[in-house]
C-alpha cells in the first residue's frame, strides 16, 4: 500500500471514530483511531482525536501523550494544545495546562480555549502555585535565551556606561 493509500485509509478510519465517538461508543472509537495510527503513524488529526477520546474514558495519561506526540509532528496544530490542556487540567497541572492553552489559542485564536482557559486559571488560583509565564513569554525565553543573558549583563553596567542611542 502506497504512502498515499495509507493515508486515505487512516482517513477513513478516523471518520468511522469520529462516528463512534459522537455515539459515545468511546471504546471502539479508540480502536478506529489507533488502528489508523497503525496505517499513518504521523497523522495528527488521529491522534489529536484519540486523546479526546482518553479524556473521555479518563485515561489523562494516555491523552497527554498523544497530544504530545502530535505536538512533536505539527507545533502548530491547535487542537493538539487544547488536548494537552485538557488531559494537564485533568492531571491536577494547571501551570502547565494554562501554557499549552495558551499556546494553542495564539496558534489560531479559537474560540473553544476559553472555557479551558478560564478553568485553568481557576485551578491554577485554587492550586496555590504561581501563575507562569505566558505561553508568549515562555516562547520567548526559551527563544531568546543568549539575548536575556545578554541584557543581564547589561544591566551589571553601571549606569554612567550606558550610551543612549541617538534618534
Amino acid at each position: 500500500m502506497s504512502d498515499d493509500d495509507a493515508y486515505e485509509r487512516a482517513d477513513e478510519m478516523c471518520a468511522a471514530g469520529n462516528a463512534l465517538f459522537v455515539d459515545e461508543q468511546y471504546d471502539e472509537a479508540l480502536e478506529k483511531y489507533t488502528e489508523a495510527l497503525a496505517l499513518a503513524p504521523r497523522h495528527t488529526d488521529a491522534l489529536v482525536r484519540r486523546a479526546q477520546t482518553k479524556l473521555s474514558l479518563e485515561d489523562a495519561v494516555g491523552a497527554l501523550a498523544d497530544a504530545d506526540a502530535a505536538l512533536e509532528i505539527d507545533s502548530t496544530h491547535d487542537m493538539a494544545f487544547l488536548r494537552r490542556g485538557a488531559a494537564l487540567l485533568a492531571l491536577k497541572r494547571p501551570a502547565e495546562a494554562l501554557v499549552a492553552l495558551e499556546k494553542g489559542e495564539a496558534v489560531r485564536g479559537a474560540p473553544q480555549f476559553g472555557g479551558l482557559l478560564r478553568k485553568a486559571r481557576v485551578a491554577l488560583a485554587e492550586s496555590g502555585e504561581s501563575a507562569p509565564a505566558t505561553a508568549v513569554d515562555t516562547a520567548t525565553a526559551v527563544d531568546s535565551a543568549p539575548a536575556a543573558a545578554a541584557a543581564a549583563a547589561v544591566e551589571t553596567l553601571p549606569r554612567r556606561a550606558i550610551v543612549p542611542l541617538s534618534t
